[in-house]
């Protein structure tokens, strides 16, 4: 109960749950009343992202950019930045059919990675939302801003004119 001062009230109180020492959460998806009641005890939330998806994948142009421009800081000269550009440009119009093709098959790998990632997040989606919903009615603001935190990086990763709307029901 001192995860959540609406159970301490419960129990602390001339209610049932207080005689009887069992707080009954009805209509509630096993798996979302795992993942409140781990967090409540363990202060742990398995869902939350370790780092959110990019907001796209790396075209081949891009790919062949990183591989080949060494790494730049904000402490290098802007003259040098366009040389390396301009020099890259050269390199990739110049670059054999087969060089851009091995370019392209990593894009498509990237792309079919990066539709997985999201994918999985939309399924995971209303089940932070539906353990946001018991958070709030149980007052634990540490798992609500988990849960909103987690949806927020999510969808931060996605594209900016498209947000992640849990189904709350």
């Amino acid at each position: 109960a001192a995860g959540s001062p609406v159970f301490a009230r419960m129990l602390e109180s001339g209610m049932q749950e207080a005689s009887d020492g069992v707080i009954t959460i009805m209509d509630v998806d096993t798996d979302v009343c795992g993942h409140f009641l781990e967090f409540l005890y363990l202060q742990e939330l398995e869902f939350a992202p370790d780092t959110a998806p990019e907001k796209s994948a790396p075209t081949a142009y891009q790919l062949f950019q990183a591989e080949r421009m060494p790494n730049i800081s904000d402490a290098t000269p802007l003259g040098k930045i366009v040389d390396q550009s301009a020099r890259l440009d050269r390199e990739w119009s110049e670059l054999s059919q087969d060089g851009r093709a091995n370019y392209e098959s990593q894009a498509r790998k990237a792309r079919r990675t990066h539709k997985d990632c999201l994918r999985a997040i939309a399924e995971k989606t209303p089940e932070v939302a539906a353990v946001l919903q018991l958070a709030a009615m149980y007052e634990v603001p540490e798992l609500v801003n988990a849960c909103c935190s987690y949806l927020l990086s999510c969808s931060e990763g996605i594209q900016e004119d498209t947000w992640i709307i849990p189904a709350v029901r």
